[in-house]
């Protein structure tokens, strides 16, 4: 059962890079698409000089796609205020974790593209945009009825999980680079 947000939550910051994603579904041109889904890149480190994890989350046995591993992340409805705003509320009620922030966005493999786009559970055409996200430290806690388990991933353990798709391994790579790159 999603959690409702709370009532007192402060706005997340979003960089004047990402503003852009500051609109509603209906004003987000998806005429190519039958549904438009978001993801959330939430890196963490135990010390500046240690490796950095990724908070991966793994589908219910019982939900579309089994048992793979994904970042939080779900459709956008039309009640969100903004994209953005749906990528608040799915981290909110797929870990019980508060965005405070956004980073950017994060590219599919060929850097030439900031859609990434795949097959639903019915064969019809997604979109999915995928950010790296900053989040007030708090315990994860899953929807039972979604997902199944959650851990904190290095670089080098991504390629023996099983993910909804390749693509989802790239973006998660990417997102690596791109966390990095920060420094």
């Amino acid at each position: 059962m999603p959690r409702d947000l709370p009532s007192n939550l402060s706005a997340p910051f979003v960089p004047p890079s990402l503003a852009h994603h500051s609109i509603t579904l209906a004003n987000w041109s998806i005429t190519t698409h039958a549904r438009l889904v978001v993801g959330a890149l939430v890196f963490r480190r135990h010390a500046p000089s240690c490796p950095p994890q990724i908070l991966l989350v793994k589908r219910a046995s019982t939900d579309s796609f089994p048992n793979f591993w994904e970042v939080p992340g779900g459709s956008v409805d039309s009640s969100d205020k903004t994209l953005l705003d749906a990528v608040v509320r799915e981290v909110w009620e797929e870990t019980g974790l508060l965005v405070k922030g956004f980073v950017q966005q994060v590219w599919d493999a060929n850097e030439g593209s900031i859609e990434v786009e795949f097959l639903g559970r019915r064969g019809e055409r997604w979109c999915k945009l995928n950010f790296i996200v900053e989040v007030e430290d708090g315990e994860v806690t899953l929807d039972a009825e979604e997902h199944q388990d959650w851990g904190w991933f290095e670089k080098g353990e991504i390629e023996g999980l099983d993910f909804v798709s390749k693509q989802g391994i790239e973006i998660v790579m990417n997102g690596f680079r791109a966390f990095e790159a920060r420094k």
